[in-house]
């Protein structure tokens, strides 16, 4: 059987944090892998995405078992130090280095590996574009491919997660009428009636319980930076589903505290939901792992494309190297023992899988 480089994990690593591919930008990252791909006498496909844009598609689409990645990040906080930097013990810091680039490189190593022991057509590896927006890699992809399981690597710190988040984006907007900064009682302060609502978002008991959905507020803006009370406000607040509750019942609550908050002056829309999702205990990627000699299980508490494999139709679990924790911050980074560690999990994963 052949054996992970982890030089050449490192070297696709290091290149990938090096390029700047925020979502809607990924070409720099995907001419990169194709490099990367031709330079092993490696075939993959294209996918076109958008007029611009496109997934890397390697192996077979419709396997029993396709691995996932997304290359895009989400913007740099610093376009002039966002590129890779090793920070001491091991671990390396860079834009996406967690959020997954340092996953795409693992996957991408041990697609070569299978492909050298002659499984390439036995399983499917597609790198992704825009999932830190709209998904619409993963559409597309769904669009003309339905494989048995997926396993995305997205960062769970190498624990199998077999329960995933859903996730609600609450759009909450509000008119009111300007008047001038000094005699803010002639007007009717929109981001006042925001604020009221978000401070009984931030209230309700049904979402600050231990183990309970998670409330983030994303986004506040008004209408007018200028000396006056803003006629028009809103907020985007995010809200991460326990696989346990359903998505329609986080709205109501949500519903009724605008409603009770806000009164007539705020209103609600919900351009993004999707359910959370648990697999089956003898699911054969949970079987596979354990042939495998996995052990560590856990549950993914944010979005990915995960939900739209779900809601295809597609069980999907989460596997990668890298922590939430440090993912879209200043000083995103992962150990990079992890991410050849991946490299090898993948590998005794697509060899125990059913089918492979």
């Amino acid at each position: 059987m052949p054996e992970v480089r982890p030089e050449r994990v490192q070297e696709v690593f290091w290149g990938l944090v090096e390029r700047y591919s925020p979502s809607g930008k990924e070409q720099e990252a995907l001419t990169y892998l194709e490099e990367v791909c031709a330079a092993h006498g490696c075939p993959y496909g294209v996918q076109p995405v958008d007029e611009d844009r496109y997934n890397l598609v390697l192996g077979r689409p419709d396997a029993p078992l396709v691995f996932v990645g997304h290359v895009d990040t989400v913007d740099a906080w610093d376009l002039e130090d966002f590129g890779p930097a090793e920070v001491g013990g091991g671990w390396v810091r860079g834009l996406g280095a967690a959020d997954m680039k340092g996953g795409c490189a693992a996957l991408l190593e041990a697609y070569l590996v299978l492909r050298e022991a002659g499984l390439g057509r036995e399983v499917g590896l597609a790198l992704v574009v825009g999932e830190e927006e709209e998904g619409d890699g993963a559409a597309a992809f769904l669009r003309e491919a339905r494989p048995g399981r997926v396993v995305i690597a997205e960062p769970t710190g190498l624990q199998l997660c077999t329960g995933h988040y859903g996730y609600v984006e609450a759009v909450l907007s509000a008119r009111g009428r300007r008047a001038h900064a000094s005699v803010p009682e002639l007007g009717r302060n929109a981001a006042e009636a925001v604020l009221t609502v978000l401070h009984g978002l931030l209230q309700e008991p049904s979402l600050a319980a231990k183990d309970g959905p998670v409330l983030s507020i994303r986004h506040l803006e008004t209408s007018n930076p200028g000396f006056a009370v803003p006629a028009r406000a809103a907020a985007w607040v995010d809200l991460h589903v326990p696989p346990a509750y359903r998505v329609e019942r986080v709205i109501g609550v949500v519903d009724r505290v605008v409603a009770s908050a806000g009164g007539d002056a705020v209103t609600v829309n919900y351009p993004c939901r999707h359910e959370g999702f648990s697999l089956d205990d003898d699911d054969p990627t949970i079987r596979a792992y354990r042939s495998a000699g996995g052990r560590d299980f856990g549950v993914f508490r944010s979005h990915s494309d995960g939900n739209l494999f779900h809601a295809a139709g597609v069980p999907a679990a989460l596997l990668g190297p890298g922590s939430l924790d440090y993912a879209h911050t200043e000083e995103e980074r992962v150990e990079l023992a992890e991410v050849i560690e991946a490299a090898w999990v993948f590998v005794r994963l697509a060899r125990s899988f059913p089918g492979v």
